[in-house]
């Protein structure tokens, strides 16, 4: 099941990659490492974007790159506004904690302390 979710990302990340380059990437998404995308994480809403889905699951384009950083991935979604990117991330989080899973389960406390959890319930019904 998870790699048929990781499949699916990867098919939707190539065909939306065009469009995002158009968006204003100044790189090409292709071909970019993990370190240039963390480097112009800031520049704007399209960087900040894949940088979060970069943090989120810790690869780019099949690449194994970078520790997960839910915390981080929330704080650049928080800033672009992207409430469903962190509503989706959050129940998948919250699934596999309560499924037992104690990597989720760390993300989910830290989040809590972040003040992540209760900003994304907020902000959309939940």
């Amino acid at each position: 099941m998870h790699s048929l979710k990781l499949a699916a990302l990867i098919a939707i990340t190539l065909a939306v990659a065009p469009a995002v380059q158009a968006q204003g990437l100044p790189y090409d998404f292709k071909t970019v490492t993990c370190d240039e995308i963390i480097a112009h994480a800031d520049d704007n809403a399209a960087t900040k974007m894949v940088a979060a889905s970069l943090y989120a699951h810790g690869q780019h384009m099949g690449n194994r790159c970078i520790e997960v950083d839910m915390v981080r991935a929330f704080q650049l979604w928080a800033e672009l506004g992207s409430v469903a990117s962190m509503k989706t991330t959050l129940r998948e989080i919250e699934m596999r904690a309560n499924a037992g899973n104690p990597r989720a389960q760390s993300w989910l406390r830290k989040l809590q302390a972040a003040g992540f959890i209760e900003k994304t319930r907020e902000s959309l019904s939940y």
